[in-house]
């Protein structure tokens, strides 16, 4: 009987390609799976037979020895998801994916973190047929940096990864204008007039008023010098007003005589 597997890929080598059937008409061989996790079948052919038999034989991964890591440095604004979920793949020393092996994620309990499906800090994930585990996450609240930790069953010591949550940006800020309000307009009504208006209005054009200036205000005057006042004797005196001292001359009717 002659064995054969397949080439590439998974498959397995045997101690030896031929083997004969014993008083029982059995023929037996050993084989080893080759270094490539992952299904095949092999072949057992005899000549003068067109059917041969076929065996289903699927090389396991081999115990995790290595992780490889995606995403593992990201930034998100403070309660929004990071936008690529965590990923990690668990492989063996032959670089197959382990499948059905446990991966711990953990996260920092206070302060700048973030939060697993589910709402927790930690979370147990179980690799898939290709020894990968993806785990979204939405950073908390609190702004800042830090660092999570991957612990994969089977291999010491940990692995650390970093993220980052952002401060929100900062909302611009519409200032309120608290505008007068304009109070709707009137028409007003003007009164006819009449011809005694109109003389009037004629008169003020011919002789318009005489602007009368408003006097600056005297605190105070002191009479000094002379003791009569006339026409070529006049008072002599100082004005105040605030801080401003004015010194002039006043002079008296020639009518009246006065001390004062």
């Amino acid at each position: 009987v002659t064995f054969s597997a397949p080439g590439s890929g998974a498959s397995s080598t045997f101690t030896t390609n031929t083997a004969k059937t014993g008083t029982d008409g059995k023929a037996t061989i050993a084989t080893k799976a080759n270094t490539k996790a992952g299904s095949y079948t092999a072949t057992g052919s005899v000549i003068g037979i067109t059917t041969g038999a076929d065996f289903a034989l699927t090389n396991k991964a081999d115990q995790p020895t290595q992780i490889t890591t995606q995403n593992i440095t990201q930034n998100a604004i403070v309660g929004k998801p990071f936008n690529t979920a965590l990923q990690i793949q668990v492989l063996d020393q032959y670089n197959n994916p382990v499948t059905n092996n446990s991966v711990t994620l953990t996260l920092p309990s206070n302060g700048a973190s973030g939060v697993f499906a589910g709402g927790g800090s930690t979370i147990v994930l179980t690799t898939n047929a290709n020894g990968f585990i993806t785990a979204p996450l939405t950073a908390n609240t609190t702004p800042g940096t830090y660092t999570g930790t991957i612990e994969v069953q089977g291999i010491k010591g940990l692995t650390q990864f970093t993220f980052t949550n952002d401060p929100a940006p900062i909302t611009p800020i519409t200032p309120i204008t608290n505008e007068p309000k304009t109070a709707p307009k009137t028409e007003s009504k003007t009164e006819p007039k009449t011809d005694r208006t109109l003389n009037l209005e004629a008169k003020e054009i011919r002789n318009p008023r005489p602007s009368i200036a408003r006097p600056e205000p005297i605190l105070c005057v002191e009479r000094s010098g002379a003791s009569v006042s006339s026409s070529t004797n006049p008072y002599q005196g100082i004005a105040t007003c605030g801080a401003t001292t004015t010194q002039g001359n006043s002079i008296a009717p020639q009518s009246r005589r006065s001390d004062r």
